[in-house]
């Protein structure tokens, strides 16, 4: 390792979920984010490979392994390398923890998808693909290989125009009478070549016309395959999964596993939304029951993951010398104590930064105090969903 290189930064998590359901997962998180390319993999020891471009950067790769725990239980580490040295700043940590957190989302979202959604994805990208390729060939207007028109080489106008400015001057300037001569012929060249583009525009109209109906009829395959019983079958999995659905069962030991926990409310949020539009009655039955099962979902695991957070940031803030304490609600008040509060400065600051997560885990109230007996003390209140809300973003 090079010297005051930093080591690669690396996240394990387990989940409640078979292997094979999270290797689909793995398997197709390009799907999910197309910044993601896949790269390599060895399936024999359950080890997959993207990349990702970064600005002013050759990019990262990243490593996800997979490790069998038990039956319905699956540990996935991430790790991120840069594709040439090593991490030596502290930006680069700020951007490879964020490959990390984007790949955990990635996967959290396609477990809770079926094999046929999956699927279905993939039809829908393959056709968006031929859609592009077809628009990109109606601007060519060209085969591969074929040679462009002469009045679309950029060299042969410029040849013209060089060959005839300098008998243009000397025509002017010599004899009005060719000067006349010249002034049509340069007339005529423009003439042709503005005539030649016109012509040139309605062919790229009529083949874009062409390819934009062949791109229609594509998207209408498309649809035809996310069919009924495909929605059906993806609303029934997802009720499926929340039998099961302690959230706490692992230890929650960073704010990403916290962020991760989240997003699969997130996830069962847009399935139900993005379900609403059909008005069959047996999906809108299914929704009904996957509706309660998420709201009840929620309401039993967001006091314990605010209770996990509470022993997280407690462990965190000890060496610090600030006291953390929980109270309130369902566990909905986060009380700070310690000398590092005398400051108003370091209240806001403080609250700042835990605001996204306190939001994201619906905390309703925050209260610092600077000494434990003090009577007066500084608190926010908090303008979170509450446990019951069912909400995509």
């Amino acid at each position: 390792m090079a010297v005051f290189a930093i080591p690669n930064p690396k996240k394990t998590i387990q989940v409640d979920f078979p292997i094979e359901k999270v290797k689909l997962s793995v398997q197709n998180i390009s799907l999910r984010n197309d910044k993601y390319k896949f790269s390599k993999a060895n399936e024999i020891f359950n080890q997959y490979t993207y990349e990702s471009l970064e600005f002013l950067s050759l990019g990262v790769y990243i490593d996800i392994n997979l490790n069998k725990i038990n039956e319905d239980k699956t540990e996935i580490t991430v790790e991120i390398r840069r594709k040439i040295g090593t991490f030596n700043q502290s930006h680069e940590i700020t951007k490879a923890n964020q490959h990390i957190e984007k790949t955990f989302e990635c996967i959290a979202f396609l477990t809770t998808k079926s094999p046929e959604e999956i699927e279905q994805y993939k039809t829908t990208q393959t056709a968006n693909n031929v859609a592009n390729n077809s628009n990109k060939y109606s601007k060519n207007n060209f085969k591969s290989g074929e040679e462009k028109p002469w009045y679309e080489k950029t060299g042969l106008v410029i040849l013209l125009c060089v060959l005839f400015f300098p008998v243009g001057i000397y025509a002017l300037w010599k004899n009005s009478t060719i000067s006349k001569f010249w002034k049509v012929g340069i007339t005529a060249i423009i003439a042709i070549i503005v005539m030649a583009n016109l012509g040139d525009d309605k062919k790229n109209d009529t083949a874009t016309s062409e390819n934009e109906k062949i791109a229609s009829e594509t998207n209408k395959k498309t649809e035809t395959v996310s069919d009924l019983e495909t929605l059906k079958t993806k609303l029934k999995n997802n009720i499926k999964s929340l039998d099961e659905d302690d959230l706490t069962s692992s230890p929650l030991k960073s704010a990403q596993d916290f962020t991760i926990a989240v997003a699969i409310f997130k996830a069962y949020a847009m399935t139900i939304n993005e379900a609403k539009t059909n008005k069959d009655k047996e999906v809108q039955s299914l929704i009904s029951e996957l509706e309660k099962k998420v709201v009840k979902s929620q309401i039993k695991n967001f006091p314990k993951l605010r209770k996990a957070y509470y022993e997280f940031i407690k462990g965190k803030l000890w060496e610090n010398d600030i006291e953390v304490s929980l109270s309130g609600k369902n566990n909905q008040k986060l009380s700070f104590t310690g000398g590092y509060f005398v400051t108003n400065r370091n209240i806001k600051s403080t609250q700042e930064s835990l605001n996204e997560m306190l939001n994201y885990l619906h905390f309703k109230q925050t209260q610092y105090r600077w000494y434990s007996r003090q009577d007066e003390y500084t608190y926010y209140d908090i303008e979170s969903d509450n446990d019951n809300k069912i909400k995509a973003e």
